[in-house]
C-alpha cells in the first residue's frame, strides 16, 4: 500500500471520528435545549454551545485542506484549458518573428522615403515587441489577478463566519430571554384571572413563552449547520476517493 493511500485512509478515518464527535455534541446540546434545565442552567448551555462551535470549526478546517492528486473542479479545469489554448495561440514562433521583422523593415524603408510619418514606425515596433512578450505579459496580469482573488475570504472562512454568527445570535437571544424573564415574571398564580379564563400560560408567562419558542428556533439553526457540515464532509470524502483512484492509477503506470 502506497504512502498516499495510507494518508488518504487516515484522513477518511479522521473525518469519521470528527463527525462522530460533532454528532455527540449536537445530541447533548439538543437534549439540553429540550430539557426543563434550558433556562436555568446557563453555564451548561453556553458550554455545550461552545463545544458544538469548536467541533464545527474543526470540520470546516479539515474539509478545506488541499488534496494532492485531486481532480480539478470542472469549471476551473475548463477555464484553465481555455487559458492554455489562448496561450498557445499567442506563442511567439519563428514564422511570426519573420513577419514582425519584415513589417518593421518595411516601415523603416517607408519612413526613410517619407512615405509615412515616423510615428508609424514607433507604433509598429512597439506592437511587435508587445507581441513577442505577450505570453509573459499575460502571465504577469494573471498572477496579479490571482493575488487580488486570494484576498477574498475562502469558502471555509465564509462557512466558519456564517456558523459563528448564527451561534452568536443564539447566545444573544438566550441572554436577552433570561433577562426579560426576570422582568416579566407573571404566572398563573400572580394572574389568576387569566388562569380562570383558560388562557394558555405561555401567552403571559415569559418563561413558558421562551420554553416553547426558543427551542424551535435554536434547533432549526443547529440542524441547518449540521446539514452544511454533512455536505462538506461528503464532498471531502468524494474528493479524497477520487484522489486515491488517481494516485493508484499513477502508481500502476509506474510499475
Amino acid at each position: 500500500m502506497s504512502m498516499e493511500t495510507l494518508t488518504f485512509e487516515s484522513e477518511l478515518t479522521k473525518l469519521d471520528e470528527t463527525k462522530r464527535e460533532l454528532c455527540e455534541c449536537e445530541k447533548e446540546l439538543e437534549e439540553m435545549i429540550l430539557s426543563s434545565r434550558f433556562q436555568t442552567e446557563r453555564n451548561q448551555f453556553q458550554l455545550l454551545l461552545g463545544n458544538f462551535l469548536r467541533n464545527v470549526i474543526t470540520i470546516v478546517d479539515l474539509t478545506q485542506i488541499p488534496v494532492p492528486w485531486a481532480p480539478m473542479p470542472e469549471k476551473e479545469a475548463a477555464q484553465k484549458e481555455a487559458e492554455d489554448e489562448t496561450e498557445k495561440e499567442w506563442e511567439f514562433s519563428l514564422p511570426k518573428a519573420v513577419v514582425v521583422a519584415v513589417a518593421i523593415l518595411a516601415c523603416t524603408v517607408a519612413v526613410y522615403h517619407n512615405l509615412v510619418p515616423s510615428i508609424v514606425l514607433i507604433g509598429v515596433t512597439s506592437s511587435s515587441i508587445a507581441l513577442m512578450f505577450l505570453p509573459q505579459i499575460r502571465s504577469v496580469i494573471a498572477s496579479l489577478h490571482r493575488e487580488e482573488v486570494e484576498e477574498e475570504p475562502t469558502a471555509g472562512v465564509k462557512v466558519a463566519k456564517r456558523v459563528s454568527d448564527s451561534i452568536e445570535e443564539m447566545s444573544k437571544k438566550y441572554t436577552s430571554a433570561r433577562f426579560l424573564t426576570k422582568v416579566q415574571d407573571q404566572t398563573k398564580e400572580t394572574l389568576p384571572y387569566y388562569s380562570g379564563l383558560g388562557i394558555d400560560e405561555a401567552l403571559y408567562n415569559r418563561a413558558k413563552y421562551f420554553d416553547e419558542t426558543l427551542p424551535d428556533e435554536f434547533l432549526a439553526r443547529i440542524r441547518k449547520i449540521m446539514v452544511e457540515c454533512n455536505e462538506a464532509i461528503w464532498l471531502r470524502k468524494s474528493l479524497i476517493i477520487s484522489a486515491m483512484s488517481a494516485a493508484a492509477a499513477a502508481q500502476a503506470k509506474v510499475t
